[in-house]
């Protein structure tokens, strides 16, 4: 189940593997109307879910990847497939050194959303590490597309662009 497919309590939703808030599409507005009776249930595991990618977050920047896994972990469980969800697991995947993984996350969370700056950045940086340049440019593009202030994209976008 997505955040989409539970509805949402409001107008905004958590990004969870950035931290950003980013605005509900009008349908996912609408769909959160129409739940009805289940809404209190929906309610809960909403913020739940909220909490743990929030603390997930956290425990991200301050580079306890072991625990913000855990937590992600526990959040997809009551939300599967959810896209800012599998880009955090992926993350700290590539952060704990499992490459393995976080590759295949990293694809999975794009196949849910091609356009997401978050997960294109990271997984550009990640190719660009295993020194993939060239497989990483078209995906640090979409995240400097997204954010063309993002002076740390555009560098590593500059750097893979050299280095081909």
């Amino acid at each position: 189940m997505t955040w989409k497919e539970i509805g949402l309590a409001g107008i905004i939703a958590i990004a969870p593997s950035t931290g950003y808030m980013r605005s509900a599409r009008a349908d996912d507005v609408q769909e959160a109307n129409n739940s009805g009776s289940e809404k209190e249930g929906i309610d809960e595991k909403l913020k739940e879910t909220f909490r743990l990618a929030d603390l997930a977050v956290s425990l991200s920047k301050q580079g306890k990847h072991k625990e913000a896994l855990e937590l992600y972990q526990r959040a997809d469980r009551m939300v599967p497939n959810d896209d800012d969800l599998i880009g955090g697991m992926a993350f700290a995947y590539d952060n704990l050194g499992n490459f393995t993984k976080a590759e295949e996350l990293y694809k999975k969370a794009l196949e849910l959303d091609r356009d997401d700056f978050e997960t294109n950045h990271n997984y550009g940086i990640f190719l660009c590490k295993r020194e993939r340049f060239q497989e990483s440019i078209p995906f640090l593009e979409v995240a400097v597309q997204k954010k063309p202030k993002s002076k740390v994209t555009v560098a590593w976008l500059g750097y893979a662009q050299k280095k081909q």
